[in-house]
């Protein structure tokens, strides 16, 4: 579960207030596989087109 800590980290470190870096998207190009899909799926990500499933 160590990636889903760096997410988690990487994730609250852009939604912090005092944050100016302009973030607003995190934008991941990863693998067709089910194993990537469950991670991202289970850090609250989503698809961006129906067809990428």
């Amino acid at each position: 579960m160590e990636q889903d800590e760096l997410l988690d980290a990487i994730k609250s470190w852009f939604i912090e207030p005092l944050n100016k870096t302009g973030c607003r998207y995190v934008v991941v190009d990863a693998l067709n596989r089910p194993k990537v899909f469950d991670f991202y799926l289970r850090n609250d990500s989503f698809f961006n087109y129906p067809l990428q499933r």
